[in-house]
């Protein structure tokens, strides 16, 4: 159940992220077309492609726990018996825990100081550009969890799919 939860989790990300990178590309597009055109440039467009830069980032880097495709050091991978690799794994994992953990709570925190905050060019609230770090923090402390069960399960993927 909860690795299909996790897949959909997954899509969805995959989504988000596309729609944005999109999104980017059309207010990077007009940026360009109104000041370069039109020789009037939008006072909104980088500030826009900006924050939605910070969200994909936060998104991606969900993404990227999901996969396990962030940096690790290979050279201990490789020395550690294999039979040992899911407790190092479930160390690792609790480790990116404790700091995710901290990214999503001072993010959270940071929340109630820019709430009040208007962004410059657009006048919107900072709360939304900041919301992507507990946002992203949440979706990163998800996964870790989905791999930490799946390892007590004994059904950890990424040992036994080869990735030594």
């Amino acid at each position: 159940m909860l690795s299909k939860v996790d897949r959909l989790v997954g899509r969805i990300e995959m989504a988000a992220a596309g729609t944005i990178i999109a999104a980017i590309c059309c207010t990077v597009l007009l940026q360009v077309l109104f000041r370069y055109l039109f020789h009037s440039p939008l006072a909104w467009t980088e500030e826009l492609a900006r924050y939605l830069q910070v969200w994909l980032t936060t998104i991606g880097a969900a993404m990227g726990v999901r996969m396990g495709m962030h940096f690790k050091l290979d050279v201990i991978h490789l020395a550690i018996p294999k039979h040992a690799l899911h407790y190092y794994r479930a160390i690792i994992l609790l480790a990116s825990l404790l700091f995710i953990g901290m990214l999503a709570y001072y993010g959270s925190v940071m929340l109630e100081t820019v709430q009040r905050q208007q962004s410059p060019a657009m006048s919107v609230s900072m709360f939304y550009p900041y919301l992507a770090l507990p946002v992203g923090a949440g979706l990163m402390g998800f996964h870790v969890i989905v791999q930490l069960l799946q390892i007590l399960r004994g059904e950890d993927r990424a040992v036994d799919e080869g990735s030594r």
